[in-house]
């Protein structure tokens, strides 16, 4: 049903236009494109520094298998 409703509303509003009197320097695409490069830039960040916390938060985080485990490697060897 929402589906249906969505498609409507799409057609009805592309067959009921209206022009537009906006104008958009050239100055414009140049901030545009340096605010999508600088939220991906911050994406990008976060995951390097908070990806396995943000992951481990919804349960998709890998255990690591290179380190062995801590308990293992406090064992004294006589």
């Amino acid at each position: 049903m929402i589906k249906i409703y969505i498609a409507v509303v799409i057609i009805v509003s592309l067959f009921f236009t209206r022009p537009v009197y906006a104008y958009l320097d050239p100055g414009s695409g140049s901030m545009i494109w340096q605010m999508l490069l600088g939220a991906l830039a911050s994406v990008v960040v976060f995951f390097k520094f908070f990806g396995r916390k943000f992951l481990a938060l919804f349960g998709y985080a890998k255990k690591d298998t290179n380190n062995p485990d801590k308990s293992d490697s406090k064992k004294k060897v006589d």
